[in-house]
């Protein structure tokens, strides 16, 4: 029994290394490759920069390709936002399911107390409330940064 449960460790000790190995490998080549990646957008922005600055001049040029950089941080902080909210919707539920989660568990261990007396089913009672109250409070936000006036809560 023990020799089997050893073989079952060790295989699975094997598959745990064979893992790490890919993922640091993996992990490398990702890096590799956004390297060249940003090397290759440089050289693109370059050469549209040097192709309208020949057909428009220098200046056009440059203040077309700013404003181009300008609309993707538009494109990207709006992207942002809207996975910030997603987050938060998505949260929100977690917070649910688990208070629903408690109150469940609550009223399950709720039977068993009645037949063992009623102090026990009181204390059992103010513990699911502590709880559910505990799980159900916000948690206090951080500070803003120095020089940013504070949030105002939306309602």
């Amino acid at each position: 029994m023990i020799r089997a449960l050893r073989l079952v460790l060790d295989a699975a000790g094997r598959r745990a290394g064979l893992l790490g190995a890919h993922a640091r490998l993996r992990a490398a080549h990702v890096a590799a490759l956004s390297v060249f990646a940003t090397a290759g957008a440089v050289f693109l922005l370059t050469l549209a920069t040097v192709a309208l600055a020949r057909w428009l001049g220098l200046m056009p040029a440059l203040g077309i390709m700013a404003g181009l950089c300008a609309l993707g941080c538009a494109v990207v902080l709006v992207l942002m936002r809207g996975e910030a909210r997603a987050h938060a919707a998505a949260l929100a539920a977690q917070r649910r399911d688990e208070a629903q989660l408690l109150q469940a568990a609550a009223l399950a261990a709720v039977p068993p107390l009645r037949r063992g007396g009623g102090l026990a089913a009181a204390a059992l009672s103010a513990l699911a409330l502590g709880l559910l109250a505990g799980v159900r409070a916000r948690r206090p936000r951080a500070a803003p940064p120095e020089g940013h006036p504070p949030r105002r809560r939306r309602r």
